[in-house]
């Protein structure tokens, strides 16, 4: 197994797995919300209307 990659000891790289998930992951989820509420066709959002209808 390798004791370091790109100069960052493994220890290291999990340490930035776990910050990448922390900071990404909420914004994967509120960007989904965003989209569920623009497809909604809620008015005050300025969304358009849903295109099933």
């Amino acid at each position: 197994m390798l004791d370091n990659f790109l100069g960052i000891p493994s220890s290291g790289w999990i340490a930035i797995a776990i910050w990448l998930t922390v900071n990404v992951v909420p914004w994967i989820y509120s960007l989904f919300f965003v989209h569920k509420i623009n497809q909604s066709g809620v008015e005050r959002w300025g969304a358009k209307k849903p295109k099933n209808s």
